[in-house]
């Protein structure tokens, strides 16, 4: 059985607090950018390890190679590594970054119209469109945070509008709706009983 290999990673901050300010965007639900890593091939199993100046973990995970990001003159270079599992406190720290940056978002909306340095984190640009297709409000929630405050105000107001401007049509009940509910009736007994 062979070791997985291991990426420590250590920023140059003294607390977590500074870290979240200048590098939350490094943080998603799903994977870290790990600045400064090296190349591996995607899908190599890694265990990653980020840590403060101090020698203070803040992220032990272990996961996948997704891709390595080459440095531009807007980002650094670094290594996307998509979580399979973590410590129980590496959870609870990728939460307060990503609550770090929806509040920085939320009280500066240029931020948003910008994105990160590093760009759109992985998979953000048909985010909407993946959850759009499991819930209409969470991606109603994800288009709103992904536009400045302006525009999805006035979305918001268009869409009201055409709601309450279209036509309402009343369902009608099917011919056979009491031969529909008896059945389910049976059904319901028939497991209760079993």
């Amino acid at each position: 059985m062979t070791e997985n290999l291991v990426l420590r990673i250590e920023r140059p901050y003294s607390t977590e607090s500074e870290f979240l300010q200048t590098e939350n965007w490094t943080i998603t639900k799903k994977s870290v950018f790990l600045i400064g890593a090296q190349a591996h091939p995607e899908g190599t199993i890694v265990r990653c390890e980020l840590a403060l100046a101090g020698g203070r973990q803040l992220l032990v995970a272990e996961g996948a190679v997704a891709k390595y990001v080459q440095a531009t003159a807007e980002r650094p270079a670094g290594l996307v590594v998509r979580y399979r599992r973590m410590t129980p406190a590496s959870s609870q720290f990728v939460n307060r970054a990503l609550n770090t940056r929806e509040a920085a978002e939320a009280s500066s909306p240029s931020a948003t119209e910008h994105g990160p340095l590093v760009g759109k984190p992985e998979g953000r640009d048909n985010l909407g469109a993946r959850i759009s297709a499991k819930s209409p409000k969470a991606a109603a929630r994800v288009q709103a945070r992904a536009t400045p405050q302006s525009n999805s105000l006035r979305s918001g107001r268009e869409v009201l509008s055409r709601l309450s401007n279209r036509e309402h049509k009343r369902i009608e009940a099917p011919p056979d709706r009491a031969t529909l509910l008896s059945r389910l009736r049976m059904r319901a007994a028939d497991h209760t009983n079993q």
